[in-house]
């Protein structure tokens, strides 16, 4: 069931009320750092004329430069490798592509980048199942929904209400909206503490699902 004008204002107003408190946070806890990078200047325009040792010498500097505390060691990437599910699955190469960077974030921990992959691909995923309901069926019944698909929210219950996906699938796609718009606005990311790597998982997991459940029917 699609949200009331006023369950959507609700939530508006609640969504502004919590990030002005993460705004008051931050304000008090202000601290600023100094990073200095030079390596991008001092990489030749000729990059064939180092040699393989200056080549991957360079490479490991930007590595270190780049470091953050979610940077990931060798053990911890090989533990959320092992949090990921198989896969077995036949999608556009588009689509392939982004969930293998989106899989490949999350093990180098970069959850963030992850979480955003993943809504990306959900949306392209949304508008094509649209496109190609369009192409079989023809527009009259989309043009009758036009209001209500213009974002994904609604666009999902759209894809719902034409049987393109089922209310399970549609429930995957959706919490994967809700994780991205948790982690839309950047000054709250420092208050979520360490969900924003179970969140990461959880996209990558609902998304597999998905293309899964696609892949056999």
């Amino acid at each position: 069931m699609l949200e009331t004008l006023d369950e959507i204002d609700f939530d508006v107003k609640k969504f502004k009320l919590e990030e002005q408190k993460n705004i008051n946070i931050m304000m008090k806890q202000d601290k600023n750092w100094f990073y200095w990078n030079d390596l991008p200047n001092r990489i030749p325009e000729d990059i064939s004329g180092l040699t393989d040792e200056e080549k991957n010498g360079l490479v490991k500097e930007w590595k270190k430069a780049v470091w953050t505390k979610s940077t990931q060691e060798v053990e911890q990437k090989l533990k959320n490798i092992r949090d990921l599910p198989a896969l077995r699955i036949i999608v556009e190469e588009w689509v392939m592509d982004r969930l293998k960077e989106a899989a490949d974030h999350y093990v180098n921990g970069l959850w963030l980048s992850s979480i955003a992959l993943c809504e990306s691909t959900c949306e392209f995923l949304s508008i094509y199942l649209l496109e190609k309901y369009i192409s079989s069926k023809g527009i009259d019944k989309v043009i009758e929904n036009a209001l209500v698909s213009q974002n994904q929210y609604t666009r999902l219950g759209l894809l719902r209400d034409l049987s393109i996906i089922s209310e399970k699938e549609r429930k995957l796609l959706d919490e994967i909206r809700k994780i991205r718009n948790k982690y839309i606005h950047l000054n709250k990311i420092d208050f979520i503490g360490g969900e924003i790597k179970k969140d990461s998982l959880i996209s990558i997991k609902n998304l597999i699902e998905f293309l899964n459940h696609r892949t056999l029917k």
